[in-house]
């Protein structure tokens, strides 16, 4: 599945074969297109650190840390989850504290050499500050509470924003 290509020695290979896709020009005149690879939040910490490094390596701009889980330290912790023991990944609010703490991992490990996009939890513009200053990194994306009725509103983007310009 994707998920065998996070594997350290696969996501290498991966990775150089990708190299090319992302260079233009020749001699004096090359040019990398911007791009970065995606990273789930269950591999483990070496591992992660090896293939930030690689992606690095290969010219990556940043990686993006998050999206879904499927690991049972986050899965065990949900306490009335009516999807608690579904199939698949868990996505949202559980991963909050995880995203946060891997990205903060990466950024010690990688410092500004690497962008961080960091998915997972973010609800409000105190997850997004906390992203930026604790967990390094440069942006976030947000999905499902951006999606969900209970937690989005039309205007939610724009409240997230102007708590943001008050900090």
């Amino acid at each position: 599945g994707v998920r065998g290509l996070q594997e350290p020695e696969v996501f290498n290979d991966l990775a150089q074969a990708l190299k090319p896709t992302y260079q233009q020009g020749a001699g004096d005149s090359v040019y990398i297109k911007p791009f970065e690879y995606k990273f789930g939040l269950d591999l483990e910490m070496q591992s992660l650190f090896r293939n930030v490094r690689t992606a690095k390596d290969n010219f990556a701009m940043g990686v993006s840390l998050g999206n879904t889980v499927t690991g049972a330290d986050v899965r065990e912790a949900l306490q009335s989850d009516a999807h608690k023991n579904e199939q698949g990944g868990i996505s949202g609010r559980p991963l909050k504290e995880k995203a946060l703490e891997r990205s903060r991992q990466v950024y010690q490990e990688m410092g500004e050499e690497m962008d961080i996009t960091l998915i997972g939890g973010i609800q409000n513009a105190q997850d997004v500050w906390n992203a930026l200053t604790y967990g390094g990194a440069k942006a976030v994306d947000v999905y499902t509470a951006f999606v969900r009725p209970n937690t989005s509103t039309p205007n939610f983007a724009f409240y997230i924003l102007r708590d943001l310009h008050r900090a």
